[in-house]
């Protein structure tokens, strides 16, 4: 993918509480450049669900000292309001946002985003049985993501 823009990752702790977002990262691409701007893991103020855990790897323990997603929206709003997004399944992530920021308080900001997931879709039509991240990584880069793996990491599979 050509141009300026960010491409996001968001993992949450459950799926009954989308705005539960315990992990968030934002990777700035320019000119062929992949600059992590922001990765951490963020306490979602809820407990982590196993079968979440089991999906990202990401535990109870990990986060319990962590800021939350009140502490670091200031910091990354201002960046996803600045360039157009790209994720992987974008309206999971957009919505995790936007449930997020009302559970903060804070006011909803306009995201201008696109979905990998629903692009791939439409340009690999009926050439793969699922278009999970994991799946097109291991066709296009002939290696799996595992759930442990970070999710800049994820961001940069989607990116490269």
């Amino acid at each position: 993918m050509q141009g300026d823009f960010l491409a996001i990752d968001v993992e949450t702790a459950n799926r009954y509480q989308r705005g539960s977002i315990c992990s968030f990262a934002v990777i700035h691409c320019h000119d062929g450049i992949h600059e992590t701007v922001f990765s951490e893991l963020l306490n979602p103020q809820t407990e982590i669900d196993p079968c979440f855990t089991h999906i990202h790897g990401i535990t109870n323990s990990m986060v319990a000292d962590k800021p939350s997603f009140g502490d670091i929206w200031p910091i990354v709003a201002p960046l996803l309001q600045k360039y157009p997004v790209v994720a992987h399944n974008a309206a999971f992530d957009v919505s995790c946002l936007e449930q997020a920021q009302d559970n903060f308080g804070f006011s909803p900001i306009d995201i201008s985003y696109m979905c990998s997931l629903q692009a791939s879709r439409i340009v690999y039509y009926h050439k793969f049985s699922s278009y999970s991240l994991d799946s097109l990584c291991a066709h296009f880069k002939s290696w799996p993501l595992s759930a442990t793996q970070r999710i800049s990491m994820n961001l940069r599979s989607v990116v490269d």
